[in-house]
């Protein structure tokens, strides 16, 4: 997972460990498992699960999965192609 502790954005970290940790776990992992394995806060860890889950990356009907992971794959080469595409325009 983490591979450089000296991040400029922690939260972003966090939240990329919590996608992969889900990513290669088994389905229906509770907050607490989450939250022990990664040992991030549980405040931080709710933020993080809510967001996914507003952005339709998670569920919670009463445990946390990833609702489609070809979603999620699809949804950052969509947005990485925009940037590369930016970037681009700007050379």
């Amino acid at each position: 997972m983490k591979q450089d502790k000296s991040s400029h954005a922690p939260a972003v970290d966090r939240a990329l460990d919590v996608i992969e940790f889900m990513a290669t776990s088994e389905r229906d992992l509770s907050l607490t498992r989450i939250r022990e394995r990664l040992n991030i806060p549980r405040q931080s860890l709710v933020g993080i699960l809510n967001t996914l889950r507003d952005r339709g990356i998670a569920s919670t009907p009463f445990s946390f999965e990833l609702e489609d992971r070809n979603h999620l794959g699809e949804m950052v080469r969509e947005t990485a192609g925009k940037i590369s595409y930016r970037m681009g325009k700007e050379r």
